[in-house]
């Protein structure tokens, strides 16, 4: 939130423009209506679309919502495909998700439908007032070859509870059973903003 405050507040302060920019959403879960305060797709929207002068044709927004949530999941995969992307914002899980991505996950997945950790679950358990029954059970996510194709990738961790996700981005090797290690093999340039806490196992 307090990163998408900056950008809110840079371009109040007509210091930035998204007229010519194009968004892309990381992940979502799948049975939400985009009007749903529980969804990715209404938290982006809320707390920075909505405030920006970003063009709504230039909004791509992943749909979890309709009886077909695997045709969600190809039509933006067929969408990403058809674009190329300059950046992409990532948060470091613990667990070494990357998105929904969870261990197993192949370095050449696209974008898919993925069971939802219970990392996650936890994650999400104040959106549904701490009841675990009613958080979905599948999500659609950007796959980690959609990821590794961004040109910059921008991680940002704060807090002692990150600090194993960093430790495996910056030290570990690749392994598909730590997604977040995938980085390891991205072409292009990652940025890691960290605080002390998050770095204290490196």
């Amino acid at each position: 939130k307090s990163i998408y405050k900056y950008l809110i507040d840079k371009f109040q302060d007509k210091e930035i423009s998204f007229q010519n920019a194009t968004f892309f959403s990381l992940d979502e879960s799948c049975g939400l209506n985009t009007d749903s305060k529980k969804s990715n797709y209404y938290y982006i929207k809320d707390n920075l679309l909505d405030h920006i002068d970003i063009k709504e044709n230039n909004i791509n927004l992943i749909n979890g919502f309709g009886d077909n949530c695997q045709e969600n999941a190809e039509k933006y995969s067929n969408l990403l495909n058809g674009n190329e992307i300059d950046l992409i914002l990532l948060s470091v899980e613990n667990d070494g998700n990357l998105g929904m991505n969870g261990p197993g996950t192949g370095f050449d997945s696209k974008t898919h439908i993925t069971e939802i950790s219970q990392k996650k679950k936890e994650e999400l358990a104040e959106l549904y007032d701490y009841n675990m029954n009613n958080i979905p059970m599948f999500g659609i996510t950007q796959g980690i070859n959609d990821i590794l194709k961004t040109k910059v990738v921008l991680v940002v961790a704060s807090g002692k509870d990150k600090a194993e996700g960093v430790k495996n981005l910056i030290k570990g090797k690749p392994d598909k059973d730590i997604p977040i290690s995938a980085l390891k093999n991205h072409a292009g340039i990652v940025y890691v903003v960290a605080d002390y806490d998050a770095c204290s196992l490196i």
